[in-house]
């Protein structure tokens, strides 16, 4: 196996935390939209992820990118298997996205309210669809030897990918509830308490159910040796710790480090999703199909060089860009205002 694509399987697994964690908040934010009570609370929470929620994206892209530009087979057999998701993925982005940026510049009450259904249904679906995804990608997906699609859409919908889908959304909503306490203040920032009072409970119930039907639901391929791999215990234990850390620092007032531990929750979380699976990437469902490998999905070494290389130079940029907004827009919001 190539060293290199070694490196590149890490660096995927690195991009999908960042967007988790990053892009994680601001879809929560916008799918307890749902819960703003008066038009000036709404403006304050949209005021809160306004000037960063556009740039948390970034990651996701240099996730995909990598996926096509690094393991193309594996970007095939997503998209085959994975089409109609994905495709109302990207819809709800671009809903969600035209929803926040014109919301505050209209005043046609029926109008707004349309958006907020998009800023809401967009954010929400996404965040489910994340864990809708990953429940499918441990489980396996329906391709054949050609990474062609088999079976019907219905076929992915199963117990992991929709309690992981469950579970992903709990956690997003957790994070932006965490997100709205750390940037707000008064009675909206009390309201969001109440929401991480709720959520701190939901999601580590979502997840144990999540963990249980994994043992259950996972190729026992993947799993064959799993425990005896210092990857798996190492993640598993600091998700469990984070977790546990977040809600201590929320029970006991520290907004902030409960936010920086749901980050490192989901991060944490996953490095174990990409431990499990390693050196497998992308395992079939069907009988007698071989999964897609870091080894047998790697371009070639000159082209692990060149992507390396390019990655190299172009994502400090975007750490030094994220580091730079987050200062920048930094305290507390207000109505419309950073």
């Amino acid at each position: 196996m190539d060293s290199l694509a070694v490196v590149w399987f890490v660096l995927e697994a690195v991009f999908l935390a960042f967007y988790a964690v990053l892009d994680g908040f601001d879809l929560g934010v916008g799918t307890l939209f749902a819960f703003a009570k008066t038009e000036e609370e709404k403006r304050t929470w949209l005021g809160s992820i306004g000037p960063v929620w556009n740039g948390n994206e970034v990651w996701a892209i240099g996730a995909v990118g990598t996926l096509l530009a690094v393991f193309p087979p594996v970007y095939a057999a997503l998209l085959s298997t994975l089409y109609v998701p994905v495709y109302l993925v990207l819809a709800s982005l671009i809903i969600r996205a035209v929803a926040i940026e014109y919301r505050t510049s209209l005043r046609d009450g029926f109008v707004k309210s349309l958006l907020d259904v998009g800023i809401v249904g967009g954010s929400g679906f996404v965040a489910f669809a994340l864990g809708f995804a990953g429940g499918n990608i441990l489980h396996g997906l329906p391709f054949n030897g050609n990474l062609a699609p088999q079976g019907s859409f219905l076929a992915l919908f199963h117990p992991l990918s929709v309690i992981g889908g469950l579970a992903s959304l709990a956690f997003f909503c957790l994070h932006g509830a965490s997100w709205l306490v750390v940037k707000t203040e008064g009675e909206t920032q009390k309201r969001a308490k109440r929401f991480v009072k709720v959520l701190r409970v939901a999601f580590p119930a979502l997840l144990l159910v999540t963990a249980v039907t994994s043992a259950f639901a996972v190729d026992s391929s993947l799993l064959h040796g799993v425990p005896g791999k210092p990857g798996f215990w190492i993640p598993a234990v600091l998700a469990v710790a984070a977790l546990g850390l977040s809600i201590g620092f929320s029970l006991t007032e520290k907004p902030l480090f409960s936010f920086i531990a749901n980050g490192a929750t989901v991060a944490a979380l996953v490095a174990l999703g990409a431990c499990i699976l390693f050196p497998a990437m992308l395992p079939s469902s069907l009988p007698g199909i071989a999964a897609l490998t870091v080894a047998n999905s790697a371009v070639s070494h000159t082209a692990l060089t060149v992507n390396l290389i390019t990655a190299t130079i172009g994502v400090p940029f975007v750490i030094a860009y994220t580091v730079f907004s987050y200062f920048l827009f930094r305290g507390k919001a207000t109505d419309g205002h950073y």
